[in-house]
């Protein structure tokens, strides 16, 4: 319908309409299938190069997209990025705009767009238009998300000096020209764009220290400056090293960010996977990343034979079927497809019948039959 009408207010109410559900499965914590992502990642890049694409509102569909196709691990977006580097050199603010609402992507993702955001970032940003402070601030941002991008990825701090000092230099810039209002209102957006981005993103230390060291290197061109500054040091400060330390040993695995642990789950067998989701101890959104990750490996018959040891995770996943502690709703579905796909791979390859599982579900109560969490378990294996 977006792509299609030519009613613009029509156009204009069925991308706010996608955006509030796509907004509303994030906030439940639902993906989008593998099928659906094939089918709507092409529509998505139809759209950003429409001309008359509402960018505001569409970068968010953008994100939303992008954060289920990394977590399925779904064989990357390179269309989406050679899309961002096409844009870089016709509709450049758009390019900007799609960039800094990016959830973490991975290295190759950020190598092939790394020249063209900067490039068209530094001229945003060095040759200020007075009267479009928001241009400014959203050169602004997509230096800073660079930065957040380039350390949660492999290609770290070689990158991260020239963007310090492209930042540091903009603002300078502004003070020499008598303009601190001018940054002090760029920093206000800044603070509002960090404020979300951080709370969806969890930076890590590397991260938030990036941040923190731009801040301080401005800190001192004027009063104004200095007070906002200060409020955007405290929204990103990182937790102390010691507090972070004892509760990353508290929660068994000490990853940071979703990046990297999506990186490290790539990196393990199924029964470890299975294991970081069954441990009450590890932070529930990392968890729920362990059984989705999962779930992609063993829906692949080729990967599931080659990777996995179906009757290994029989005993853990009877275990987590049994006791349900710490597993929301829609983590609880994700783990029913996940029992499926082992209970079918011993059924119909391995001719044996999965006698635990049905013992299992036969001793649940009415009453957890009646709250529905356990439709997906039969769904998926009657």
């Amino acid at each position: 319908m977006y792509r299609s009408s030519s009613d613009a207010l029509l156009r204009s109410k069925s991308i706010v309409v996608l955006s509030q559900t796509l907004a509303a499965y994030k906030a439940r914590r639902f993906e989008l299938s593998l099928v659906a992502l094939n089918e709507i990642k092409p529509l998505v890049i139809s759209c950003l190069r429409m001309q008359e694409t509402e960018i505001k509102l569409f970068r968010r569909i953008v994100s939303f997209i992008a954060h289920d196709v990394v977590m399925l691990d779904n064989g990357g977006w390179d269309e989406l990025s050679d899309c961002i580097v096409q844009l870089s050199s016709t509709v450049p603010l758009k390019a900007l705009h799609v960039f800094v609402d990016l959830p973490p992507v991975y290295g190759r993702f950020i190598y092939s767009c790394f020249g063209k955001i900067a490039e068209r970032a530094e001229k945003v940003l060095l040759m200020p238009d007075q009267d479009r402070v928001e241009d400014w601030s959203l050169g602004l941002q997509a230096v800073v998300k660079l930065g957040i991008q380039v350390l949660d990825s492999e290609l770290r701090f070689d990158m991260v000096k020239g963007l310090l000092t492209l930042l540091v230099k903009a603002a300078s810039d502004l003070v020499d020209k008598g303009m601190e209002e001018f940054l002090v209102r760029g920093l206000a957006d800044l603070e509002m764009f960090l404020s979300r981005d951080k709370k969806l993103y969890s930076y890590n230390k590397e991260q938030c220290h990036f941040v923190s060291c731009f801040l301080y290197k401005i800190k001192d061109l004027g009063p104004l400056t200095k007070q906002a500054t200060g409020k955007i040091h405290r929204l990103v400060k990182s937790t102390p090293f010691l507090v972070q330390q004892q509760q990353q040993q508290q929660q068994g695995h000490g990853a940071c960010s979703e990046g990297e642990w999506l990186d490290r789950l790539n990196n393990l067998k199924p029964l470890e996977m299975l294991r970081i989701f069954a441990s009450t101890d590890v932070e529930e959104r990392f968890r729920e990343l362990a059984i989705r990750r999962l779930n992609v490996l063993l829906s692949d018959r080729v990967s599931r034979e080659k990777s996995a040891d179906m009757k290994e995770l029989q005993p853990l996943l009877l275990s987590c079927l049994s006791s349900k502690e710490g597993i929301s709703e829609s983590m609880f579905k994700v783990l029913g497809e996940v029992v499926y796909h082992v209970a079918f791979e011993m059924t119909n390859f391995h001719f044996e019948t999965w006698y635990d599982l049905s013992d299992c579900i036969a001793s649940t109560s009415e009453t957890e039959f009646e709250s529905g969490l356990y439709l997906p378990v039969l769904n998926n294996v009657a």
